[in-house]
């Protein structure tokens, strides 16, 4: 790939992958209340929605394919023009859906266009941060988890004022002309496309497959946190409903403090130091609140297993990006559709364990599990 020619446009650009991370981020997080509109809705139970949900890391998976394939002849740019409105738009398929066969299209397509612009916005975010010569992966990860929390904040009430539709609509038409923003001002994609004769899909080499491997624990043990924090709060604490709640939200707080200030830290560090020290405190913060009781102190402990594990899936990109001998945006898309695959196998794992023992031991498994990443990540990347 080449580098953002004028640096006239670099600032420009930044706007357009921060606006993209945005958007994707409320789009998920209006996404999340509306799983249980459609559960009821086509009276699904728990089995089927979980064949629905499975639906979800595939179809992103596919997307990701698409766009690795497209960018190699095109570059990221027209993508991101493309998927950056559809993302948003693409929210109300599977709100519409009539029946359930619709809905499992719906369900593919709406997830399809989520991972063809992750790879777009995360190819264009390695750009920048060569361009501009600093990191600025992290910034980038944090605008998406700042939209994820707004877009989950105004869901509630938008969903009372309007009701699920409603909602849906709303947050669509809120984001889809800050989407197209982010679009054109998308640098031209021959300025980012593979070079001549290179392969439409290419398979990773060693070292991106251990940094995929490594990716895949992360992003299971982000998908534990969300999926199992609150019903552990319920069954080892006893928390009432109204506060079961706060554990994931000092997760997702010491997330974005983290990948909103970890730049810095990786002007000044090595990856392979980053990978080290952030797997320790999320094994760290995690143990501490698995072992605790007072609400303030399990908080401590998730804000620290969150602000440890912060920086960890964009310090990956980067450096997968940096050290691969072939396409870039192919690199960057196996390092992340290994790390959604780690999404889709990390939380039903924790409920297998959590069912023939206990969900204090099963997330105790996570809290190990950083161990793993601690040494496994240093060694892979400190070479």
């Amino acid at each position: 790939m080449t580098t953002i020619a004028a640096g006239q446009d670099v600032a420009r650009v930044r706007l357009a992958v921060s606006l993209a991370f945005v958007v994707m981020g409320v789009t998920l997080g209006a996404w999340s209340p509306q799983v249980a509109v459609i559960k009821q809705r086509l009276d699904l139970g728990e089995a089927q929605l979980g064949f629905y949900l499975l639906i979800l890391p595939l179809a992103a998976c596919f997307g990701m394919a698409l766009a690795t394939a497209l960018s190699t002849r095109f570059g990221t740019g027209p993508l991101m023009r493309l998927f950056a409105p559809l993302t948003p738009l693409s929210l109300l398929a599977p709100v519409f859906a009539p029946d359930p066969l619709f809905t499992i299209l719906a369900f593919f397509a709406f997830v399809f266009t989520f991972g063809a612009l992750d790879i777009a916005m995360n190819a264009h975010a390695v750009l920048v941060e060569r361009r501009i010569g600093r990191p600025v992966m992290g910034r980038f990860h944090a605008w998406f988890s700042a939209g994820a929390f707004a877009g989950a904040a105004i869901a509630s009430p938008l969903t009372a004022y309007a009701g699920p539709p409603g909602q849906a609509v709303i947050t669509v038409l809120l984001t889809t002309p800050v989407a197209c923003f982010a679009g054109v001002w998308a640098f031209a994609g021959a300025q980012d496309r593979g070079a001549d004769g290179a392969p439409l899909i290419a398979l990773p080499g060693p070292r991106i497959f251990i940094f995929g491997l490594i990716a895949l624990m992360v992003l299971a043990a982000e998908g534990a946190s969300l999926d199992w924090s609150a019903v552990w709060s319920v069954d080892a604490l006893a928390l009432p409903q109204s506060q079961t709640a706060w554990p994931f939200a000092a997760f997702s707080l010491g997330m974005f403090i983290g990948r909103y200030h970890g730049d810095g830290l990786r002007a000044r560090m090595p990856g392979a130091a980053i990978l080290l020290g952030g797997a320790l405190l999320w094994s760290a913060g995690l143990a501490v609140a698995l072992a605790s009781s007072p609400l303030w102190l399990v908080m401590t402990g998730f804000a620290v297993f969150g602000l440890g594990i912060s920086m960890l899936f964009p310090v990956l990109i980067a450096m997968a990006a940096e050290r691969t001998q072939r396409n870039e945006t192919a690199a960057i898309a196996a390092v992340v559709s290994m790390g959604y695959l780690g999404i889709l196998l990390g939380p039903p794992i924790v409920g297998f364990v959590a069912e023939a023992s206990s969900l204090t031991t099963a997330l105790g498994m996570v809290a190990m599990l950083g161990l793993v990443v601690a040494i496994t990540g240093y060694r892979a990347t400190s070479r």
